[in-house]
């Protein structure tokens, strides 16, 4: 063997070991989990109504409760109290939407401070609204870590990767809100079967939630990586009536215009400190994103 290639294999070999150490040797082996396992059909968890034809939320992404990093919770919380007292009623944001990657490891520990993370969220919320304010999770690589699927199942509220709602404005229009389960970078043969019959299905304006970029200007290392899978959803997107696609895993913003649909990735909540308010009029299905920091 020549000398460079055995310090390649050395390198990698001592990679591995290192960010085994850090993450579990779930990751080092890649041992992932299916999605197949995970999301072979989507739950659909009914309807909502809001008392205004446009209403608004927010999108955060990459939370990474448990990484090695300092954390501004209090003054995103500041802004959210602010922006729940806003003059323009439409702008108040009725819940919270995380992209994934909510736990740096995959550890129940993690998990437990994401979900306090959004009980402040939601107390906020209902002391506004008057509701039992909910927040919605997609699943990320890293939520996966040491087998963290089984963490996530059990604590992150809708316990499943795969699901769908939608939002009543006052005066009947609906938007819908379809929510991937994205973590291996790939959706999987009976998501991706399942989920062009459930677009069909749904007559109204759609938003999808995805932790994998599906294309988004073309950053081919973060997206999702089999281009036929890719393919297919940019087309059953644009066929039925999606309006946008909200992303993270990618830790930087970036977004591109499809036929018919605008796809945004947004960086990581806790390392960017950057997150979206999105407004959606449920007369017209008209999407509109706020890139936004703290």
């Amino acid at each position: 063997m020549k000398k460079s290639l055995f310090i390649l294999l050395v390198a990698v070999f001592l990679c591995g070991v290192l960010v085994s150490c850090k993450y579990g040797f779930y990751l080092g082996l890649f041992d992932e989990d299916s999605p197949d396992e995970r999301a072979s059909s989507m739950t659909n968890l009914g309807e909502i109504s809001v008392d205004e034809d446009i209403f608004s939320f927010v999108v955060v992404t990459d939370v990474h409760f448990g990484a090695d990093e300092a954390r501004y919770n209090e003054k995103f919380f500041a802004w959210y109290k602010n922006q729940l007292a806003a003059s323009d009623t439409t702008k108040r944001p009725r819940f919270l939407v995380s992209l994934g990657d909510s736990a740096d490891k995959g550890r129940s520990d993690e998990f437990d401070e994401y979900n306090a993370f959004l009980r402040e969220i939601e107390q906020m919320e209902n002391a506004v609204f008057g509701a039992n304010a909910k927040s919605y999770t997609i699943l990320g690589n890293h939520d996966l870590y040491n087998n963290g699927w089984e963490n996530w199942e059990n604590q992150i509220y809708p316990y499943t990767s795969y699901y769908a709602l939608s939002v009543r404005g006052a005066s009947g229009g609906a938007v819908s809100l379809f929510f991937l389960d994205s973590a291996n970078g790939t959706l999987g043969d009976e998501q991706r079967d399942s989920l062009e019959g459930n677009l069909k299905a749904d007559s109204n304006a759609k938003i999808v939630f995805s932790h994998y970029p599906i294309y988004a200007g073309g950053n081919l290392l973060m997206t999702v990586q089999d281009t036929t899978e890719r393919a297919l959803l940019l087309t059953w997107f644009s066929k039925n009536n999606v309006k946008y696609v909200f992303a993270g895993h990618a830790h930087k913003d970036y977004g591109f215009s499809h036929p018919n649909f605008r796809e945004d990735v947004t960086a990581s909540y806790v390392f960017q400190r950057e997150f979206r308010l999105v407004t959606v009029n449920t007369l017209t299905g008209a999407v509109s994103s706020e890139l936004l920091s703290y």
